[in-house]
């Protein structure tokens, strides 16, 4: 009987053995990856040849016709045909085009770039798109790099967080006017037609963070619940500390978009950290317009001095580890900038104050 004991206790072991060893994933890609990659790398150059080509064609349908200026209504004068270009898939497309004027509006614009839907010098839409995919998933930083492993593009952290935000802000204002078209009572109803086979619903993590139960769930000793925390009187310039924190944050990332810096010559890590200080500022901004009782004072009091003292050793520790040569240009053009943004900018992306939004 002794036998089947011991040998059910080795089996015991090795099961245990098992559980607890740790999975391991491929360190690299397998070789047929490696060829996929290979030949994309290869046909790159003739993909972005032939995309050129097709945009001067566009170009060429639409260079007879003068555009008319949207505010007065006459007719816009050729001013200049410069070179432009964007990022797109398969890297940066170069082209001409030309620009328009109107002398009494001091209104210009480009019928090429608005025939295409591109801007000069951002991202296209389909890469936008796939960039923000990897936000989901990953910060701002590995964003950036699987972009370079994945899809072949270089663009640094700060680009992959501006697309992401300009998305969002779109998202987002597709949203309030959707709520204020079916606010209003004049609004015709649009049954569907036939019922969606799945219907995906999303959840804002940030909103969702931020919540705070009516009844807590705390208990003192004998069971009953423990009285609720008493409110709390708010500095009086707790509002202004933020905006000028996310005005200054502002200023500092359209500065560095301004310079020609590649990433690794931006430290990505505090440059991450300094995206993250934004984001709870810009939080703080919605709950302090929140309803007396909606939120955890206490907590959000405490956590925004906490996050507010951070700001100024953080800057100082990024702008100490960018190159000499930034270093030199870069206090001057982070205070023109600062200069021409307005209050308001403060409120960028807050629920319900987004400026863009109105």
């Amino acid at each position: 009987m002794m036998v089947p004991s011991q040998t059910g206790k080795k089996a015991e072991k090795a099961a245990a053995a098992a559980i607890v060893s740790h999975p391991v994933l491929s360190l690299g890609a397998t070789r047929f990856m490696e060829l996929e990659r290979e030949v994309e790398q290869a046909y790159r150059p003739q993909m972005l040849q032939a995309l050129e080509e097709k945009v001067q064609a566009e170009a060429g349908t639409i260079a007879s016709q003068a555009p008319q200026c949207p505010h007065c209504g006459q007719a816009m004068k050729y001013h200049d045909r410069p070179k432009v270009s964007w990022i797109v898939r398969y890297g940066r497309l170069r082209t001409a085009a030309a620009r328009y004027r109107c002398a009494p509006c001091h209104y210009q614009c480009r019928p090429l770039l608005d025939h295409l839907g591109v801007e000069a010098g951002r991202i296209s839409g389909s890469l936008a798109r796939l960039l923000v995919l990897r936000t989901v998933i990953a910060p701002y930083e590995l964003a950036a790099r699987l972009a370079c492993l994945w899809l072949g593009v270089e663009v640094s952290a700060m680009g992959v967080w501006r697309v992401t935000q300009r998305l969002g802000e779109a998202a987002a204002q597709y949203q309030e006017e959707v709520t204020r078209y079916h606010d209003d009572s004049r609004s015709p109803d649009s049954p569907a037609k036939e019922a969606a086979d799945v219907v995906v619903v999303g959840v804002d993590g940030c909103v969702l963070g931020m919540q705070v139960r009516q009844r807590r769930r705390r208990r003192a000793d004998d069971g009953s619940p423990l009285p609720a925390l008493p409110p709390i009187a708010l500095p009086p310039d707790l509002r202004p500390r933020l905006e000028n924190a996310r005005l200054d944050l502002l200023a500092l990332f359209r500065a560095l978009d301004r310079m020609d810096l590649s990433p690794a010559e931006i430290p990505q890590q505090l440059l991450r950290q300094l995206f993250e200080l934004d984001a709870d500022y810009g939080e703080a901004l919605w709950a302090l317009d929140q309803p007396p009782g909606k939120l955890n004072q206490h907590a959000m009091l405490r956590d925004t001095l906490a996050a507010l003292e951070q700001l100024p050793q953080r800057l100082i520790k990024f702008r100490n580890l960018l190159p000499p040569r930034a270093q030199g240009t870069l206090p001057s053009l982070e205070l023109s900038v600062r200069r021409s943004l307005h209050s308001r900018e403060a409120y960028n992306m807050v629920p319900g104050r987004d400026p863009k939004i109105g």
